[in-house]
């Protein structure tokens, strides 16, 4: 970003034991509407009705309990039902608005040819939403808090970072609870740092 000079808001937004917290109800009426057939749907609605757990702890094995929400761990098919349900919030939130609230990475040079726009960069649930400038980066966050809550995911303020690339003004991002987010120089996503490789290759 800095070595092309371009002005970018990256925002890393922290999702909290995200796959035990997918509405189930939702997920459902979402496969449903992905075109997933009333077969498939059923069959796991079936394997998502009355769940119960207990836990092996150092006393002893605990009661069982009932579980409400999530996908369930360890099944092959959770992190498609997650993908899913993560991509329907995402689309919900950006759909129709990419060109107010992300990033050009190529200028539009006939209709045949529009521009090129980046709004997020996702892996499973560590999403990244990209913007030009601190307004669109606002505006892309709020809209993009409120459709995972709508799925039941909730973002951490805590741990949601921003990285500012030559921004002119002082980047202030407020969540909608009104935390403001820490602004950092540096940030490891999938591993790797993304300001500089520097810290990468000394570590």
């Amino acid at each position: 970003m800095e070595e092309h000079q371009l002005s970018a808001i990256i925002t890393f937004i922290d999702f909290p034991k995200a796959f035990d917290l997918i509405h189930r109800g939702k997920m459902l009426r979402i496969l449903k509407a992905y075109g997933i057939p009333d077969m498939l749907v059923n069959a796991i609605a079936d394997t998502y009705t009355d769940t119960k757990a207990k836990v092996l702890s150092p006393d002893g094995v605990t009661d069982v309990f009932h579980i409400a929400a999530g996908v369930l761990q360890g099944d092959t098919l959770a992190p498609f039902l997650f993908i899913i349900v993560l991509d329907y919030a995402l689309r919900k939130a950006i759909d129709g608005r990419a060109e107010k609230l992300g990033l050009q990475t190529k200028q539009r040079r006939s209709r045949r040819c529009p521009a090129t726009l980046v709004t997020d960069l996702d892996f499973a649930d560590d999403i990244a939403l990209i913007s030009e400038e601190i307004q669109q980066a606002q505006a892309l966050l709020l809209r993009v808090e409120e459709a995972s809550a709508s799925v039941g995911l909730a973002m951490t303020a805590k741990k949601t970072k921003i990285l500012a690339f030559s921004q002119k003004k002082q980047v202030e991002i407020t969540a909608i609870d009104g935390s403001q987010l820490k602004v950092l120089q540096d940030f490891k996503y999938l591993g790797s740092m993304m300001s500089s490789t520097e810290a990468d290759i000394k570590a």
